[in-house]
C-alpha cells in the first residue's frame, strides 16, 4: 500500500494525521493534503475573493478516520478527541 501524496506539496501524508478537501476531487477520490497545506488550501482562486478562510472546505484525517467537522483554520487548535467524535 503506498503512501497518499499531498496535492499541494508533493510531500507524503502522514497517516496519523492528514487531511482531504471535502470539496475537490481527484480521480478515484477526494484530494489529500499534509495539515499544514491543507489549513493553506483554497479550491480555486474565486474563493478570497469571496470571503472563504483557507482551510474551511478541509477535513482532518486520522488513521482513516475522517473528522466530521469541517475546517483546518490556521490558527485553531486540533482537538482530536472533538475531531474523532469521541
Amino acid at each position: 500500500m503506498s503512501a497518499l501524496a499531498c496535492r499541494a506539496c508533493g510531500a507524503a501524508c502522514d497517516p496519523a494525521r492528514s487531511a482531504i478537501c471535502a470539496a475537490c476531487r481527484a480521480e478515484g477520490g477526494r484530494l489529500a493534503f499534509c495539515v499544514a497545506c491543507a489549513q493553506a488550501h483554497f479550491c480555486s482562486a474565486d474563493c478570497r475573493p469571496n470571503g472563504c478562510k483557507a482551510g474551511l472546505c478541509t477535513r482532518l484525517v486520522v488513521y482513516g478516520v475522517v473528522a466530521e467537522r469541517f475546517g483546518l483554520v490556521r490558527g485553531e487548535l486540533l482537538d482530536f478527541v472533538t475531531w474523532l467524535g469521541r
